[in-house]
């Protein structure tokens, strides 16, 4: 499936140039372009969202205090690509209401109080965001074990 222009339905022709011109200003170009849509063959065909990220050697990431980060004494520690995994989803869901929000000022009517605008709509019409975070150190986000398992076994049923 194509994943780029995977939101542009939501924007009505009419509303496409200026929604587009007033959301790159604000946010130097960014756009919700997922980098992979996938159907998980363990979930009964469930459509996910694959998303791709490095975390770079930044001392933010990699400092005793950020690995030590735990809820209370005795918990595992949570690792640096575990942490940015975390992360990706939410903004996400940021991203698609800021795109939302861009729509109702470019004349798109609102939703009723309470719902949910398109974008929001058409992210959430996916099973879920997986993010999968590689580190500098040859690590992996639990996600990328996860397709990792699914990818060994789906060889192993073709070869064996």
């Amino acid at each position: 499936m194509e994943v780029f222009g995977l939101f542009a339905s939501i924007v009505p022709p009419q509303a496409r140039l200026q929604v587009s011109s007033r959301f790159n200003q604000q946010h130097s170009q960014r756009h919700i372009v997922p980098d992979i849509v996938y159907s998980d063959p363990r979930c009964g065909g469930a459509r996910r969202l694959l998303e791709v990220k490095t975390l770079g050697h930044t001392v933010a990431e990699h400092t005793a205090a950020a690995l030590a980060q735990v809820g209370t004494r005795g918990a595992p520690r949570i690792r640096p690509v575990d942490r940015r995994a975390a992360k990706v989803g939410p903004e996400y869901v940021d991203h698609a209401r800021t795109i939302d929000t861009a729509l109702y000022t470019a004349g798109v009517p609102p939703p009723p109080a309470g719902a949910m605008g398109p974008a929001e709509q058409r992210l959430r019409s996916y099973d879920r965001i997986q993010p999968l975070v590689f580190g500098h150190l040859a690590c992996g986000s639990d996600d990328v074990h996860q397709l990792a398992d699914v990818a060994g076994d789906a060889i192993a049923r073709r070869a064996w």
